[in-house]
């Protein structure tokens, strides 16, 4: 599984924080498995120029106020996603949802991950 390449040092650590809050709002309820995959997806959407303010505006998912506990999962997770630490598990995803549910971007498309209760989609070439 190949590792994922670090972001630039200024922007990841500006993004750490965010990214966390992300991985919270987007997975409320998974494992750290499904979390470290969502980070990675989300970091090589990252890295090819997309906002974070983009990813955040499609994530939905809840807003309560985050478990400090779960919160500092996500924070570790999200580093290590930032920071070239963390494998790749989806093979350069850069869309998911979870399973039960078709958004309108998957339509026709073919996942090339399924981790947890998500599927996972790289763009058509």
């Amino acid at each position: 599984m190949p590792i994922l390449r670090p972001v630039s040092p200024a922007d990841g650590d500006a993004t750490a924080p965010i990214l966390a809050r992300l991985l919270d709002r987007m997975a409320p309820r998974e494992s750290v498995r499904v979390l470290e995959a969502v980070a990675a997806a989300t970091a090589n959407r990252l890295r090819r120029g997309e906002p974070l303010a983009d990813v955040w505006r499609e994530c939905g998912g809840r807003s309560a106020p985050p478990d400090p506990q779960r919160l500092a999962v996500c924070a570790r997770i999200a580093r290590r996603a930032l920071h070239g630490g963390l494998p790749d598990p989806t093979g350069g995803a850069v869309r998911h949802h979870p399973l039960g549910s078709l958004p309108a971007w998957a339509c026709g498309r073919r996942p090339c991950a399924h981790i947890g209760d998500r599927l996972f989609y790289r763009d058509p070439p």
